[in-house]
């Protein structure tokens, strides 16, 4: 069975050969890579693929080079895929590029970005070599609007302003909306007849809960979300949906929405186990992830390792509908015989029963 089709299969509920997999490595420090590299004795990330037969390919869409020389100024840096970890949401304080604004008036005055940083030609050229995979393109970054915003204000702003400043949030929001609809737009077009799938998504919730209230992201977030789903659908793509964390609470709108799998299962968040989230959503909605990086696959040895992915595989893949992966990226203190140990119990687990 080839790769794409194994993947769309078992989105389908139907039967295939073996599990289907994927390897996630933290893209914001290039030692994971490198490292992995040198350890396994291969010379790049496509034939790490091969080694552990994955499934599925993850191109972005690539930013022009004039973009990349201007990241340094204005607004930019934020609108781009970046390995410079203190652009992260959370990671330290320093002065957020719109920390200042009150008035949503301000907002005229800044110089926003233009989709043209983006180089969409070039996403087939990122495709062409993987078209034997499931293609699942990220339309320029992950987070189009709740973590953006996040980013701009910096999180604590946003997070006050979602009641203290709605005015501000909705305009901040427009203006993301608009940006990354052409985004998306211009991604799907470039990638017709290659991409299979959608990724997009915006982190809501901690390990315990969501951030805010549900009642704020219908509020503000449902919509914008709900129009991105829309365009990804009128053009016959799946969708995969990001959010980590504690934030079973909005899964029934976005399976209302059309999203076909939701990713990464994180299995220490709350209400994020795979036998609850399987025996609630299961039947609509397929699964990505659920392998733990916070303990097991960092700590644990490769038989804890082979046996958890046996039993999450046996619970997420009944019937289909579970694409095996970490339940966040790999990262530097992962040891790579617990890797090897975690495709080498998803090998060996043949098939999936309708």
């Amino acid at each position: 069975m080839q790769h794409k089709e194994r993947i769309l299969k078992t989105l389908k509920r139907e039967a295939v050969d073996q599990l289907p997999k994927d390897l996630w490595l933290d893209s914001n420090n290039p030692d994971v890579l490198k490292n992995a590299l040198k350890e396994l004795g291969e010379n790049s990330y496509a034939a790490l693929m091969d080694r552990f037969d994955i499934d599925l390919f993850r191109p972005k869409t690539p930013v022009r080079p004039e973009a990349l020389q201007a990241g340094d100024d204005g607004l930019i840096k934020y609108f781009i895929p970046t390995t410079d970890e203190k652009l992260l949401t959370s990671s330290g304080e320093f002065e957020r590029p719109l920390g200042h604004v009150e008035d949503p008036g301000q907002l005229d005055d800044i110089e926003w970005p233009s989709p043209d940083i983006f180089d969409y030609d070039g996403l087939k050229a990122l495709c062409e070599p993987q078209q034997h995979r499931f293609i699942w393109a990220q339309p320029g970054t992950w987070s189009p609007i709740f973590i953006k915003i996040c980013d701009l204000l910096g999180m604590e702003k946003c997070l006050m302003d979602l009641i203290v400043n709605p005015d501000l949030i909705i305009a901040v929001t427009e203006r993301l909306f608009n940006f990354y609809y052409e985004v998306f737009e211009r991604t799907i077009a470039a990638g017709r007849g290659y991409i299979d799938a959608i990724s997009f998504g915006d982190d809501y919730a901690s390990q315990l809960s969501m951030m805010f209230d549900a009642k704020l992201w219908r509020k503000y977030f449902e919509s914008p979300v709900k129009k991105l789903c829309k365009l990804i659908k009128d053009n016959n793509l799946l969708i995969g949906f990001h959010s980590c964390g504690a934030m079973s609470g909005i899964i029934p709108s976005l399976i209302d929405m059309g999203v076909d799998f939701l990713f990464p299962i994180q299995p220490k968040a709350a209400g994020m186990d795979a036998s609850t989230l399987k025996g609630k959503f299961g039947k609509r909605l397929g699964f990505y992830g659920g392998i733990d990086v916070q303990e097991l696959l960092p700590y644990g040895s490769p038989d804890d390792v082979k046996k958890e992915v046996r039993r999450v595989a046996g619970i997420l893949g009944a019937g289909g509908g579970y694409i095996l992966s970490s339940a966040h990226s790999i990262t530097v203190d992962i040891p790579v015989e617990n890797i090897i140990a975690m495709y080498e119990a998803a090998a060996s687990i043949k098939y999936t029963k309708t």
